[in-house]
């Protein structure tokens, strides 16, 4: 199968991602420290006001603010994670003729950051104060969360089979066997 153009830039557009990562990791980490352990993942997938609700109770003053904090900064991290994910997966398919028939996989990193941000558009203006955050916002906030994280450990476990199968073709393994 042969593939046009388009596709020989993601591994190129990657290296770029992954370099301008480095950066985006150290804010991670402190916004890691920041959240002083709120269970951020928790909101994310309530579902219901009384589950949101329960765990915005549960926090301290400084994990609320962390978590203020780290909605002002969650919209970067969506961008990067799409551009690194779709190159790793292109470069996975392109070093392994075996995988060619997942080409259909490279678009569902933007897809899962386009969740992403749904996700922070469902939150960001109840950021102020989230108790008066409604049930339908954070339903559908829950929803794309959680189409975003299926997609993510699909994308995840396809990244792992890909590096298993270049380690045993480097090996010597054919993946025809």
């Amino acid at each position: 199968m042969t593939y046009s153009g388009w596709f020989l830039l993601y591994p190129r557009l990657g290296r770029l991602v992954l370099l301008s990562l480095i950066p985006v990791l150290g804010l991670m980490l402190a916004m890691h420290s920041v959240l002083q352990g709120a269970d951020i993942v928790g909101l994310q997938l309530a579902y219901t006001t009384d589950r949101f609700d329960e765990l915005i109770y549960a926090m301290t003053p400084a994990q609320l603010e962390g978590v203020r904090l780290h909605l002002a900064f969650d919209n970067i991290y969506p961008v990067f994670y799409s551009l690194l994910f779709s190159a790793i997966v292109a470069w996975g398919i392109r070093a392994l003729p075996v995988l060619d028939g997942f080409i259909w996989l490279i678009p569902f990193a933007p897809i899962a950051g386009m969740a992403d941000l749904i996700e922070n558009a469902c939150m960001a203006p109840y950021a102020g104060n989230l108790l008066e955050m409604p049930a339908a916002a954070i339903f559908f906030m829950s929803c794309a969360a959680m189409v975003k994280w299926q997609i993510l450990v699909m994308l995840l476990l396809f990244v792992v089979v890909c590096a298993v199968l270049r380690i045993a073709k480097q090996l010597g393994f054919s993946a025809n066997t």
